[in-house]
């Protein structure tokens, strides 16, 4: 035992509920039992004196009956403060405790042993008493009848405490029994064992830490890709709109200039007509101004008709026999003036409208040219395509005379530009060689993405200011077509004749032609609005198409 004293090492938590419990049982029969002693040591010592010879025994029998009484309070009193401390500090983890608990039970064995022993001698002692002692017994028994009955008594109760000390040792044993299981409890294999358990579980936390990490790694590696994917999925949807947007806007102004050059086409026509028709009622007033010359009387007015300055079917000669013959009229001689200027307006008006044909052309041409996608910076430098033939290109343009352009261009200082650079690549076209396409990297598709909307950045930029331009251009017209509008109408009110006075049938001709010419001015005047209309709506479209491509990347 001393040796399992000094191996042992633990916590009284080994001590179960159950055991607790059946030891506080066992302190309560402790406790009756004492009380029982001690009721009798008191009967015994308030009784009479007996015979020496059977009071001998009697002494014995009580010394051994104090002995157990003082030894079943000091074990009632270990027992219970052994209770008291076990219950107190069952949680407590100290090995010094746990080894003066172990011997605080051994030492109440060997008590418990010790007070067996005396019990066992006391009870023989009173079985062995002499013969003589007992016929002095039987004669006093017939005096002293109590007395007899009281050691009787006392008999039957050294039987029951045998009995009990009997119950007792079995407990005992029982406890030892416990005792030893709760030293193997105690014991450092057990420890050990713990210590390798707690060595596995942390090994087997530190696998799971490990694999956790890894998956949360790949957990955010996956988000940013899911993330990265979603954006560019977002950034070929806003393309592919832009695309089709871009589309739609061609297709719109390619029936605009369809439709404008199909108009173009039958105003071409109908100037031809009209030229046709002049040039007719110039050698109709020609014929007819040779008749009148002929049949009117001498001395009285001549009207000189308004001729074409490159009218060839009538000579210099002729021209200058007709001037002799016939008196300058005022009135005819003003309204030629002004069937001349009017024809000149006309002319100026064809060279305008052929000028804004070709702007607009050549601004259509630019915006497909923004609209198409840029090459790759690996691809070789694709060739320029040009724009299909509108129909009415290939019809050739009128002649214009070079005596209108010549005066009423210079009185009027109309500004010429000169377009023929148009054609030219542009400075990035120019400045990008085959050399640096082939040397560029390549980069990656965001980073792409990044380059081509920094890019779209740049080209609105370009098509703001060719936008604030196009609107200075676009007033310009408008100041110069109203300008035109203003002489039209003063040349219109100048032409028409008084009502009072009376024309004559020499005077027919040149009003004919005079309304000729205001019909010819009003529809010109009508196809300038029209084109006029055209411009602002290809502008609007214009605008629309840079609003779509500032739009996306602001949202980006």
């Amino acid at each position: 035992m001393d040796s399992s004293d000094a191996e042992s090492c633990g916590s009284p938590e080994g001590l179960s509920m159950e055991e607790f419990t059946r030891l506080q049982d066992e302190l309560m029969a402790l406790r009756l039992y004492h009380e029982e002693l001690l009721g009798e040591r008191r009967w015994l010592e308030r009784a009479p004196p007996a015979p020496a010879a059977p009071w001998a025994a009697a002494a014995a029998a009580t010394a051994s009956l104090s002995s157990q009484v003082k030894v079943g309070t000091e074990a009632l009193s270990s027992l219970g403060n052994r209770g008291m401390a076990t219950f107190a500090k069952r949680t407590d983890n100290s090995e010094l405790e746990l080894k003066t608990r172990i011997r605080a039970l051994q030492e109440e064995a060997e008590e418990f042993r010790s007070v067996a022993a005396n019990a066992r001698s006391a009870a023989a002692a009173v079985a062995a008493a002499p013969s003589s002692e007992a016929a002095g017994v039987e004669a006093s028994d017939e005096l002293h009848d109590s007395d007899d009955e009281d050691t009787v008594l006392l008999k039957q109760k050294i039987k029951a405490q045998k009995s009990e000390l009997d119950r007792l040792t079995e407990i005992f044993q029982r406890q030892q029994e416990q005792m030893l299981k709760l030293q193997d409890q105690i014991s450092g294999k057990e420890e050990e064992r713990q210590k390798l358990l707690r060595r596995e579980v942390q090994a087997k936390l530190k696998d799971r830490e490990t694999q956790v990490e890894g998956m949360l790694r790949q957990l955010r590696s996956a988000e940013e890709e899911s993330r990265q994917s979603q954006d560019l999925r977002n950034q070929l949807r806003d393309f592919a709109e832009q695309a089709i947007n871009r589309n739609n806007v061609l297709a719109e102004m390619r029936s605009v200039f369809h439709q404008q050059a199909a108009n173009d086409a039958l105003e071409q026509e109908r100037l031809f007509m009209v030229l046709e028709d002049l040039a007719a009622r110039a050698d109709a007033d020609v014929s007819e101004s040779r008749l009148s010359g002929a049949a009117h009387p001498p001395g009285a007015p001549v009207a000189r008709t308004p001729q074409r300055p490159d009218a060839g079917a009538v000579t210099a000669a002729e021209q200058a026999t007709v001037e002799a013959q016939c008196d300058l009229d005022p009135s005819n001689s003003l309204a030629a003036v002004h069937s001349r200027l009017l024809l000149q307006q006309i002319d100026d008006l064809r060279i305008e409208k052929g000028l804004l044909e070709k702007r607009s052309t050549r601004e259509l041409q630019d915006l497909e040219a923004l609209v198409k996608p840029r090459p790759k910076p690996r691809s070789k430098p694709k060739e320029k395509v040009s724009l299909p033939d509108w129909p009415g290109e290939e019809d050739p343009l009128p002649a214009v005379p070079v005596a209108v352009q010549s005066e009423w261009f210079a009185a009027q200082q109309v500004e010429f530009h000169n377009i023929g650079s148009d054609d030219e690549p542009l400075d990035w076209e120019r400045n990008l060689s085959p050399e640096s396409v082939h040397g560029q990297e390549e980069y990656p598709v965001g980073l792409h993405y990044v380059q081509q909307v920094a890019e779209l950045e740049a080209k609105s930029d370009e098509l703001k200011l060719r936008l604030e331009e196009l609107h200075e251009a676009e007033s310009a017209l408008r100041r110069e077509s109203q300008e035109k509008n203003d002489l039209i109408a003063l040349l219109l009110r100048k032409t028409k004749l008084p009502e009072k006075e009376k024309e004559g049938w020499w005077s027919r001709g040149s009003r004919n032609e005079e309304l000729e010419l205001q019909r010819v001015i009003e529809e010109t005047t009508e196809d300038n609005i029209r084109l006029r209309n055209d411009i602002k709506i290809m502008s609007d479209q214009l605008r629309k198409v840079l609003a779509g491509e500032e739009a996306p990347p602001k949202s980006r």
